[in-house]
């Protein structure tokens, strides 16, 4: 279907990752500085039909969630990759012992920059906030971010210890990055599909079996959790199926079904609800955004049109940055975005000063980010292959 990248990665499925990683660095600019609301709709939409059919719009673009799993699916499958082809334990063993410090050691590079950036007093989200507030516009999202006593060493407990294993993490108004929210699924995620591969990888009913972890996972309303299986469940099928492809007629539905599960859940008032003995919040957001990560993540999968055009070369590159830009991202908003648009919004307005920091921000965001790739997340794989060869060694 395509052509495979390195450690069995698909062309396809990194660029996807990237394009992912793009739409959370939308979504936090919508929400900092275009309408920031936690719907993170975009600035002056009216309401009626025509603001439905924009807000549906937007949501695949600038629905944060959405992108963050399809990082969760994409684990799934990607993960999965080396023991489905081979099935040895020694490559569960040794990708269990890597995991960790590989999303651990960006992970505290990125806390420290950003304490860095507080410690200097780069950060000027409270500037945009109060220019926000005093113009009679939203600015509780961009304001929250505070650290009023930076440390490094906290910055580096923080990022490489809390958010992996504390049982009281920060708010993330309090984290250094504040994108490092998603490392715990990540870790625990990871593991379980490695779990699984361990206990029934070599089962020829993976897919039923992961689908049905899934399915437990979302009983219990850890739904973060429950896309990491489905996300297996997908390789497994793959793995079962090779010559399997999605017709035009499936795409289409499939998209169709991501497309409206993006719009849907913010147009209504949904709240949690606790139906488990157990006290488990039941997240709809969470429920709908993660089948519709599914949707798509099956769509390249089984669907060679969009391989093929995922599959081209800058698409795969931003998917090599994806991890970078995810990282560096957002203390980049709220230190040269915050500081752009506190200088132009009084000359340009509202809509001119959001381009504005936009346009700094994503030329800021892409270099950092291949900065972060080669000097950072490139030495860390290169570290933990090695620690992974080391101890899956005979």
């Amino acid at each position: 279907m395509t052509d495979a990248a390195p450690a069995g990665k698909l062309w396809a499925l990194e660029s996807l990752r990237g394009v992912a990683a793009a739409a959370v660095v939308v979504a936090h600019l919508t929400l900092a500085f275009a309408d920031p609301y936690a719907s993170g709709r975009p600035a002056g939409l009216d309401s009626g039909p025509v603001g439905l059919l924009v807000a549906l719009a937007f949501r695949p673009v600038g629905d944060g969630l959405f992108a963050v799993m399809v990082f969760f699916v994409l684990s799934g499958v990607v993960l999965s990759q080396g023991y489905l082809r081979h099935g040895r334990f020694s490559d569960l063993f040794a990708g269990i012992v890597k995991r960790y410090p590989r999303l651990a050691i960006p992970a505290a590079v990125s806390g420290v920059v950003a304490c860095l950036f507080w410690l200097c007093g780069f950060m000027n989200n409270d500037r945009a906030a109060f220019l926000l507030t005093e113009n009679g516009l939203p600015s509780a999202w961009l304001g929250a971010f505070q650290q009023p006593e930076p440390s490094v060493v906290g910055a580096v407990r923080q990022s490489a210890w809390q958010m992996f294993f504390s049982a009281d993490t920060p708010a993330p108004s309090e984290m250094y990055n504040a994108v490092l929210w998603t490392m715990r699924a990540e870790l625990w995620g990871s593991l379980l599909v490695y779990g699984l591969l361990g206990l029934a990888g070599s089962h020829p009913r993976l897919a039923r079996i992961a689908t049905a972890v899934a399915i437990g996972f979302v009983v219990m309303g850890k739904l973060r959790l429950a896309v990491f299986p489905a996300g297996l469940a997908l390789a497994a099928v793959k793995r079962d199926r090779p010559g399997a492809t999605l017709g035009p007629v499936a795409s289409l539905a499939f998209a169709a079904g991501a497309f409206a599960l993006c719009g849907w859940y913010r147009l209504g008032e949904f709240r949690p609800l606790t139906f488990w003995p157990g006290g488990f919040a039941f997240q709809w957001e969470e429920l709908v955004t993660g089948a519709a990560a599914v949707l798509t993540v099956a769509i390249v999968l089984f669907s060679s049109p969009v391989s093929r055009v995922l599959s081209a070369k800058p698409l795969v590159w931003l998917g090599r940055i994806s991890f970078g830009l995810y990282l560096v991202h957002l203390p980049i908003i709220l230190s040269l975005g915050a500081f752009v648009f506190t200088q132009t919004f009084p000359r340009f307005g509202h809509g001119g000063a959001f381009l504005a920091a936009s346009l700094a921000v994503v030329v800021a965001s892409v270099p950092a980010a291949w900065l972060m790739t080669v000097l950072v997340d490139g030495p860390a794989v290169w570290l933990c292959q090695r620690l992974g060869r080391l101890v899956s060694r005979p």
